[in-house]
């Protein structure tokens, strides 16, 4: 009874929400797209996510032709895995780059949806910092912390889709780069 409320309820909230332009609006030249997001599972990570990827982007919409609805922008994300026992790792993955994409605009009719694919290309920084184990007379002994960086280049595709509920707010879900397989969350237009 209760999924079924729960069903009923997103029903009416996306019935009642006011009418937005079609997706091809939403990518018009000088729109700006701003976008928070959490992601599932790490690349490179070390045993267990003790902070999911959080993700952040900014989009800058432009159309270098009328049938070339194109966005570039930026990536930030952060993630903390730890890898068990002792002593125990914790290690910070920090990114950030640049992306562009292509809007399929004409192929999509639904309003109020953006269906897009694109690149990214930048780097990911890797902090590690743990104890390291000593033998001193056959019992162990922390000698002393270990902090270690560390980095590796980001270049990948993406692909993606914006669902907005007003014309100022959606929600998106992405998948294929950065530290996460996938990612979803917020977005806003302005």
């Amino acid at each position: 009874m209760r999924t079924v409320r729960m069903i009923a309820f997103v029903i009416f909230f996306f019935a009642a929400a006011p009418q937005a332009a079609q997706s091809a609006g939403f990518v018009e030249t000088h729109r700006l797209f701003l976008q928070f997001g959490v992601g599932y599972d790490l690349h490179g990570r070390f045993d267990q996510v003790q902070v999911p990827p959080i993700h952040a982007t900014f989009d800058y919409a432009v159309r270098v032709a009328p049938k070339a609805p194109l966005t570039f922008g930026l990536v930030f994300a952060y993630a903390r895995s730890e890898r068990g026992g002792s002593p125990t790792i914790h290690t910070d993955f920090f990114a950030i780059g640049f992306r562009g994409a292509y809007h399929f605009t004409d192929l999509v009719a639904v309003p109020r949806l953006d269906l897009y694919a694109g690149v990214v290309i930048g780097g990911v920084a890797v902090n590690s910092s743990g104890g390291r184990w000593l033998v001193v007379n056959k019992h162990f002994v922390i000698a002393h912390d270990t902090h270690h960086d560390d980095g590796y280049f980001l270049a990948g595709i993406f692909g993606g889709v914006r669902y907005f509920v007003t014309e100022h707010v959606g929600f998106f879900s992405e998948v294929g780069y950065g530290i996460s397989y996938i990612c979803g969350g917020i977005c806003f237009t302005f």
